[in-house]
């Protein structure tokens, strides 16, 4: 069964070129709301997504040629599960799920195609609510990153170091539902690392909100922040993590950003949290307050409204535990969040 408090205000959170210092927290802080029991166990499984108010998982490894997709509510009950194939093809790996608000599962991913080529192709698909209605089209680049907005749009990261030559075309793509191109944003030129052939963007992520989608590149060390429509709102600089390693971000609905990162070489692997501060353009330590019940590892899986989803160590492996921030009246009063325009 799903608890949760009251929403509550949270900080908002910002970035530059290079990668911003992390400073102590400053009245910011996580508190325990509640624990999500799912009737499935993801030991050994690959890492669930959290997107759209729901859970997404793939039954075994994303290393196959049937996968099938399933869906939890934020109560932790089965509310979509369907087999995935191509017509013309056979799938061969699964990057990323999301879904959308209508209830559609989007799917990012590789295939070999009935076409004669010898190598991989790349497709993004998705599946209606009821399971039966599906719809695929092929990219010419490689969707490792994808999410879907609030508005329906398909959005995606369309990298390809070795074969994109044009400094200029935007490496973040947004599409309609049929596979029809609306825009390209962030000219390879734009950015401040990556500007040679054969260069890489990986590992980024895509996250969204209720009016915006953000991207979040650890390499490039940048997070750009987008409305709806494509309209770039603000740059930011990633948080330098030094010697931790990031392991997932939300971006929450009154725009609270949050990334979560772990030691890379402690055997308890801690876990921190940390908050993105827009007016300063600073990231900042959150305080975890775990109560009674300690959880030394954890990692974001993404916002639900104002509330942060995660995975803990203290938690089963069937078992979601939710976060509410919490900000001192005094940094609440320092919080703007750019509107989209």
């Amino acid at each position: 069964m799903f608890l949760i408090s009251p929403r509550a205000l949270i900080p908002s959170l910002v970035i530059l070129i290079m990668p911003a210092m992390i400073l102590a927290a400053d009245g910011v802080a996580l508190t325990v709301t509640g624990t999500t029991q799912l009737g499935r166990d993801f030991e050994g499984k690959e890492v669930p997504w959290w997107s759209g108010g729901a859970l997404l998982a793939l039954d075994g490894t994303r290393f196959t040629s049937q996968p099938y997709v399933r869906a939890f509510d934020r109560n932790g009950d089965a509310m979509f599960s369907a087999p995935f194939q191509l017509a013309d093809g056979s799938v061969h790996s699964v990057y990323r799920l999301a879904r959308g608000s209508d209830g559609i599962v989007a799917l990012a991913g590789s295939a070999f195609f009935n076409d004669g080529a010898r190598s991989l192709g790349h497709f993004i698909a998705w599946i209606a609510p009821d399971g039966k209605e599906q719809h695929v089209f092929r990219t010419s680049f490689v969707p490792d990153e994808m999410t879907v907005a609030s508005d329906g749009a398909i959005w995606a990261q369309a990298w390809d170091g070795l074969r994109e030559k044009d400094r200029n075309r935007g490496i973040i793509r947004r599409f309609d539902r049929s596979g029809k191109l609306l825009g390209a944003f962030v000219p390879k030129s734009s950015l401040t690392k990556y500007l040679k052939v054969g260069d890489d963007i990986v590992p980024s992520h895509l996250v969204a909100s209720r009016d915006r989608i953000g991207w979040y590149s650890i390499n490039n060390r940048e997070y750009i922040e987008f409305s709806l429509d494509g309209s770039e709102i603000r740059r930011y600089p990633a948080a330098d993590l030094k010697d931790l390693r990031f392991t997932g971000a939300g971006l929450c609905d009154d725009g609270g950003l949050f990334i979560s990162a772990e030691e890379r070489e402690s055997k308890e692997r801690p876990w921190q949290v940390f908050a993105l501060d827009r007016p300063s353009k600073t990231w900042k330590s959150v305080v975890i307050n775990e109560g009674l019940r300690s959880r030394n590892w954890g990692m974001i899986f993404g916002c639900e409204g104002s509330a942060l989803v995660t995975k803990t160590a203290g938690s089963g492996s069937g078992e979601l535990t939710w976060y509410t921030p919490t900000v001192s009246d005094a940094s609440a009063a320092a919080v703007s969040v750019p509107a989209p325009r």
